[in-house]
């Protein structure tokens, strides 16, 4: 939300250099509530109201965030949780580990720039929150079972 807000801030109708980011971001918003929609985020009820509406807010702060180098132990700390609770308590209501959680958050966010930007594989790794393009494909590959750019590749023969 924060990237989506700086970029219609910094939106100029006559430069569209920061357009097919702010498509990108609306893609992403799109899915995120269809997603939300559909339950994906929903977590369980459960008896710590407290627990599970901090959870909430930590949910939201990775989706909002993704692109930031997120460390578990400064969410848990932020919001609260001992780093082994956090973890607990993001198992439990999740059925994912936190940073298992980003990595999909980030994995997504790829997927959509892939099929939808001219953006390079660099480009793409740094805006959604990798330091390392290498390791970016080492994880998208893991997560996918394709590289980024035959990812894209399929992408692009899908569309025609």
């Amino acid at each position: 939300v924060f990237r989506f807000s700086y970029i219609l801030e910094h939106y100029d109708a006559g430069n569209d250099t920061h357009a097919p980011l702010l498509v990108l971001e609306l893609a992403y918003l799109r899915a995120y509530f269809i997603e939300l929609l559909q339950g994906k985020y929903k977590t369980k009820q459960s008896e710590n109201t407290k627990s599970t509406a901090k959870l909430q807010a930590v949910v939201h702060y990775i989706l909002s965030n993704y692109h930031l180098d997120l460390k578990v132990e400064e969410l848990a700390k932020n919001f609260s949780f001992s780093h082994n609770h956090l973890i607990y308590c993001f198992k439990k209501e999740k059925g994912v580990t936190p940073m298992e959680f980003i990595t999909s958050t980030r994995i997504d966010c790829a997927k959509q720039m892939l099929r939808n930007s001219d953006f390079n594989v660099s480009q793409i790794a740094s805006m959604c929150g990798y330091s390392s393009p290498a390791f970016f494909g080492k994880t998208f590959k893991k997560i996918t079972g394709i590289s980024p750019s035959a990812y894209r590749k399929n992408a692009f023969i899908s569309k025609k």
